[in-house]
């Protein structure tokens, strides 16, 4: 296990590396089994997912601009994740910084799927239980994702952490891909409740496995810290080079809707199968994150984004050959290496990125702006979709060239943050960890 921390702890005396390492260890698990039972339960990714888009087609007859449009505006919530970010980072609840947030948050959302599962499916009844979701949601993660950074950067850990965090979702998406289609065509009431079910057993989760120490912070020292944070994330260049970075990758036209219609009107294919395709993407990507565990100790960051960035646009362009079955299996398969290996760098660059001290507000900061490109390039896919009469493959040449124009954005990131690897502890990186 002491090669698991690295060289970082070399100087430290056996009873505290060993004091360390199981203190991480209990971080890494809960960090891993947050993040597994938030996707399992987002409406974008989770159990609900093919539910929610079948009710939106067949029931309500949405076309494709109007479903994106509809997961736009209930996505809202994601786009302020800042606000939790800075909630969690500076103002205590039920006397702790993280735990109250993580606790309260998850079992409301869990009630509200509940509530999910009885009521009515009209449009306005959709949206406003699902806004209330997500606001939940987006609280919880935005914590877990302020302990990510704030352990990784302590422990100079913070790709290993990046991986632990994508390797729980895609085990939540590929368990989510089995389940999910299965449901949408059997189950649909009894299997939104499964979800508010799944979101009670994560607050007991939060509640026992959690230990963390009393806060009494006044709100004097609240605002001071709130204001000295703000201070230092709009001084903080890493921070910002690597948003821009991130809006670039997100605002690749999306074909995620056009996808989804593209499986069901073109291809005809089953609410099952479709969640098995969603299984098939997300175990791929399981294999890149285990793989990026290994990888990110051996090389730097910066030779891993090239490297995920490239595999990324050369699997895009396998979606031109996703015109039958057998073929969509392959295709989902490339997909999900390329696209994982892609997205593990890029969340190890944004966990680097992220000014001590503000770990939540940080990282929520950067995913926010992420979020906000990704709906201007979901929008515009869908209406190019449209555009193009429903035909798919322009989209794959679209999406495929625009994804291809971020390898260009690499060697403008910041040195100190990409040309070191894993667990690197120099003067480098103290000063990574400290940027203002």
């Amino acid at each position: 296990m002491h090669k698991f921390l690295g060289a970082n702890m070399s100087n430290l005396s056996s009873p505290a590396i060993e004091a360390d390492q199981l203190r991480l260890k209990k971080i890494i698990t809960l960090v891993g089994l947050g993040y597994l039972f938030l996707i399992l339960c987002d409406p974008k990714d989770g159990i609900a997912k093919i539910s929610i888009q079948f009710i939106l087609k067949d029931q309500l007859h949405l076309q494709p601009a109007q479903l994106s449009a509809f997961f736009a505006l209930i996505f809202m919530p994601w786009y302020f994740k800042p606000l939790a970010g800075l909630l969690t980072d500076n103002f205590s609840f039920l006397g702790t910084r993280r735990k109250g947030y993580l606790v309260t948050a998850s079992a409301l959302a869990g009630v509200l799927w509940l509530v999910l599962s009885v009521i009515p499916k009209t449009y306005s009844a959709l949206v406003v239980v699902l806004l209330a979701i997500n606001v939940a949601l987006v609280t919880a993660q935005t914590t877990l994702g302020g302990m990510l950074v704030q352990y990784g950067q302590e422990f100079k850990a913070t790709g290993r952490m990046s991986s632990i965090r994508n390797g729980a979702e895609n085990l939540g998406v590929l368990c989510a891909g089995l389940i999910g289609g299965w449901v949408a065509a059997h189950f649909l009431g009894i299997g939104l409740a499964v979800v508010g079910v799944l979101l009670w057993v994560l607050t007991f989760l939060f509640v026992s496995l959690l230990k963390e120490p009393k806060v009494a912070k006044s709100d004097v020292s609240a605002l001071r810290s709130t204001l000295a944070q703000f201070k230092s994330l709009f001084t903080s260049k890493s921070m910002w080079v690597a948003t821009v970075f991130w809006m670039l990758v997100r605002f690749s036209p999306g074909f995620q809707t056009p996808l989804f219609f593209h499986q069901t009107e073109t291809l005809k294919l089953a609410p099952e199968f479709i969640g098995f395709l969603a299984f098939i993407n997300a175990g791929t990507a399981l294999v890149g994150s285990l793989a990026y565990i290994y990888l990110c100790k051996k090389f730097p960051l910066r030779t891993l984004l090239y490297g995920g960035v490239l595999l990324s646009v050369l699997s895009a362009f396998c979606y031109l050959g996703y015109n039958s079955r057998e073929s969509a299996i392959w295709v989902e398969s490339a997909a999900g290496l390329g696209t994982g290996m892609a997205f593990l760098a890029i969340l190890d660059l944004l966990a680097r990125s992220t000014p001590k001290g503000s770990e939540a507000l940080g990282y929520s900061l950067i995913f926010s702006f992420g979020n906000m490109s990704l709906l201007g390039s979901d929008v515009l896919g869908s209406n190019l979709y449209e555009t193009f009469h429903h035909n798919f493959t322009p989209m794959v040449w679209i999406n495929s060239g625009t994804s291809a124009l971020v390898l260009l954005a690499i060697p403008f990131l910041p040195k100190m943050i990409v040309s070191h690897t894993d667990g690197h502890h120099s003067e480098v990186g103290a000063e990574l960890y400290h940027d203002a």
